[in-house]
């Protein structure tokens, strides 16, 4: 009686999920490409902090960054649920460069 070997990103995938920590994994996932998903020039003026309930938090260096991320906010959610291969971000929260942080 000779079973197939699982690969073992499948059985991780389906320990995470059993245990509800699929979303929070992908979440972290984000915070660590979000330099990647948004690209060299982006990255060089930001730094993700956390992610919360779906929301991504970035820091920003600057108000003009802060006002020019605002704008391509819809787009960089999209890229980034892209390279995560799954909805996981729904916002992103940007802080500092100003007066919100």
């Amino acid at each position: 009686m000779s079973r197939e070997p699982e690969r073992i990103g499948l059985i991780l995938q389906r320990f995470l999920r059993r245990r509800g920590w699929e979303r929070k994994v992908k979440e972290n996932q984000a915070v660590n490409l979000w330099g990647i998903a948004c690209g060299e020039a982006i990255r060089n003026h930001t730094k993700a902090l956390r992610c919360e309930e779906s929301k991504l938090f970035v820091r920003v260096e600057s108000p003009s960054w802060r006002n020019e991320l605002a704008m391509l906010k819809p787009k960089l959610i999209r890229k980034l649920n892209k390279v995560l291969g799954a909805k996981v971000i729904s916002d992103i929260i940007f802080i500092g460069g100003g007066s919100n942080g």
